[in-house]
């Protein structure tokens, strides 16, 4: 089985993701980006793993997806980022603020990968 490798953005809020992916066989934190260096570098030594105070430095690194446990408001940003650099992305939070930010979303989603897929209820379909 293919070990994923995850990067989480927002050590503060991002901590409870970054130790929850530390503790499964599947995946592997790789790296952790923050604006905050003092903190960045706490939460670094005691994860044992890379750490970024730059976002576009923290997407050059080999990781297969990224947790987006930042501002609210820049969720949006990063994630097209990231999908743009060719990863897979989680956001802790709604993903977008506005409806032109979701569309963005979906098109860098569907020009990246093809496509989404949803889930729905086989009573649904």
């Amino acid at each position: 089985m293919k070990t994923i490798r995850v990067g989480v953005v927002g050590v503060n809020r991002g901590q409870t993701f970054a130790r929850d992916v530390a503790s499964l066989r599947t995946l592997k934190l790789v790296a952790i980006c923050d604006t905050c260096e003092e903190r960045l570098a706490i939460t670094g030594r005691k994860l044992g793993v890379t750490t970024y105070p730059d976002f576009d430095e923290f997407l050059g690194h080999d990781m297969d997806a990224v947790i987006l446990a930042n501002y609210f408001h820049e969720h949006a940003p990063l994630a097209i980022c990231a999908l743009e650099a060719g990863m897979h992305v989680m956001s802790e939070t709604a993903a977008c603020i506005t409806m032109a930010q979701g569309v963005a979303l979906v098109e860098v989603e569907e020009r990246k990968r093809g496509g989404l897929f949803f889930y729905r209820k086989e009573s649904e379909q």
